[in-house]
């Protein structure tokens, strides 16, 4: 019998949040005003548009090529751009989750200002 118990929203949360932190860390150095050109409601994740990388750099392709980072998927796992393939699930929780501590980014430096 399986006893294991899949992950809470708040699991989630805490297993990502580090990695959103340290993304939009980045993000504030290379543009201080980033999060304005983030449209809030359109923010999604995996959309590859409307994604961070994709709403700031035309597509989450091409936002990975023009900062230098090609394909290095561990790179863009560790700054919460995308998520392991290990953490996709059938509901989309986990992207729901990245895509709400994003938005928490954007309000937080938006109320900053």
């Amino acid at each position: 019998m399986d006893t294991t118990s899949a992950p809470t929203i708040d699991d989630l949360r805490t297993k990502y949040a580090s990695s959103v932190a340290l993304g939009a860390s980045f993000l504030d150095a290379m543009d201080h005003d980033w999060f304005a050109r983030i449209d809030k409601a359109t923010l999604a994740f995996p959309s590859l548009n409307e994604c961070v990388l994709g709403q700031l750099l035309g597509s989450y392709q091409m936002g990975l090529e023009k900062l230098r980072k090609g394909q290095e998927l561990d790179w863009s796992r560790l700054h919460g751009f995308t998520l392991h393939p290990q953490d996709l699930d059938f509901d989309n929780q986990n992207w729901r989750v990245l895509t709400e501590l994003w938005l928490a980014e954007v309000v937080r430096r938006e109320g900053a200002l």
